[in-house]
């Protein structure tokens, strides 16, 4: 893997210190913004994925999307499926 330390110094994401490179509070905040996204982006498509399923399954569906949206703890969720 490339990594082009110039560039991303002067992004201020890396700093070299003495034959290291050391990623600063801005880069490490950059890389947990993208992995939050990327979180995001996985959750929007479960919620799309139980609304395509609804007529299937209505009531499933609506706990998968309640569990997305954050309305509904995992234990809640767990607990109206049918034993």
């Amino acid at each position: 893997m490339y990594v082009d330390v110039p560039v991303l110094t002067w992004l201020r994401l890396l700093e070299q210190r003495d034959d290291w490179l050391v990623v600063t509070d801005l880069g490490t905040a950059v890389h947990y913004r993208r992995v939050a996204e990327a979180c995001e982006l996985r959750l929007s498509d479960v919620a799309r994925f139980a609304e395509a399923g609804e007529a299937a399954a209505p009531h499933f569906a609506r706990t998968v999307r309640r569990l997305a949206q954050g309305s509904l703890s995992l234990a809640e969720a767990l607990g109206s499926l049918p034993a």
